[in-house]
Parts: structure tokens; C-alpha cells; sequence
């Protein structure tokens, strides 16, 4: 009669092991699906948000070659200006000189202005850089979990075979 009641309590012992472990390969699992959706949802809003970062830097990038051309072009007409100053000297001085100061004083905001999108140009830069780096850190992160997910499905999957194989022992008993 000891025999037998030895016998239940090691397969009792043996199912109750079984479902922990079953339990907890399925709370695993679980978690690994918690855990891959709110990697994708960030993967997908850090790709949104490079390629917004990106196309505020193509602007960006557009903006500060039009404001290049167009102080090449007043810098060219200041030139011209100076020119014309230089052969009219007995003409009208005065409005030439205030024509040039004109011109200064846009060549200057035009030179503010694109120090101002250089330097936009390049936090937008920083941005995208930081980007990048969350992308591969999550990546990075993705990848670890899916290792240790593997082991525990490895894990689960000799719990099962041990939880047959003790079975089969006991339907031979």
C-alpha cells in the first residue's frame, strides 16, 4: 500500500510540474507577443518619424541652397552696384551709397538667414542620427528577447518530453 501511495504522489508531483512549467511557457509566450507587438509599434514610429525627420531635412536642405543662390545673386548685384558707383562718381553718389547699404543690409539677413537654416540643418541631422540609433537599439533588443524566447521554448519543449516520457513510465507501471 506504500508502494502505491509513493507511486500517486510522484505522479502527482510529476503533473504539477508539468503544468508550471506548462503555465509558465504559455505566460512566456505571452509576454514575447506583448513584448514583439510594442517593438514593432515603436519600430514603425521610428520609421515614420526618420522619414519625417528626413524630408524636414531635404526641405531644409532646399531652403538653404535657394537662399545661397539668392545671396550669390544680391552679392553679384552689390558687385554691379559698386561698378556703377565707381564710373558715376560725379553722378548722383548719394543714392548709389544708399543703394549699397541696401544691399549690405540684405546681403547681411540673407547670411543671418542661412546661418540660421545651417544650423537647423544640422539639429535636424542630430535627429535623424538619434533615430538611428533607437531603430538599432530596438532592434538590438527585438533580437536578445527572440534568443531568450527560443530558450524557453527550448525549456518548454523538454518539460513536455520529460511530462511523456513520465507518462509512458507510468502507464507501464
Amino acid at each position: 500500500m506504500g508502494l502505491l501511495t509513493s507511486e500517486f504522489k510522484e505522479r502527482e508531483n510529476n503533473l504539477i510540474a508539468i503544468y508550471y512549467y506548462t503555465k509558465q511557457a504559455a505566460d512566456s509566450k505571452k509576454a514575447y507577443e506583448e513584448i514583439k507587438l510594442k517593438m514593432e509599434k515603436e519600430a514603425k514610429a521610428n520609421a515614420l518619424r526618420f522619414a519625417h525627420i528626413t524630408r524636414e531635412l531635404e526641405q531644409a536642405q532646399e531652403h538653404m541652397a535657394e537662399i545661397k543662390r539668392s545671396s550669390e545673386m544680391r552679392e553679384q548685384k552689390y558687385q554691379e552696384m559698386l561698378d556703377k558707383m565707381e564710373k558715376a562718381l560725379g553722378k548722383d553718389r548719394g543714392y548709389y551709397e544708399q543703394e549699397i547699404k541696401k544691399y549690405q543690409e540684405s546681403i547681411q539677413a540673407e547670411r543671418n538667414a542661412r546661418y540660421h537654416a545651417e544650423r537647423i540643418n544640422g539639429e535636424k541631422i542630430d535627429e535623424l542620427n538619434e533615430t538611428l540609433q533607437n531603430l538599432n537599439s530596438s532592434e538590438q533588443i527585438k533580437n536578445e528577447f527572440a534568443e531568450e524566447m527560443a530558450a524557453l521554448d527550448k525549456k518548454y519543449s523538454e518539460a513536455i518530453a520529460n511530462a511523456l516520457k513520465a507518462k509512458a513510465a507510468q502507464s507501464k507501471s
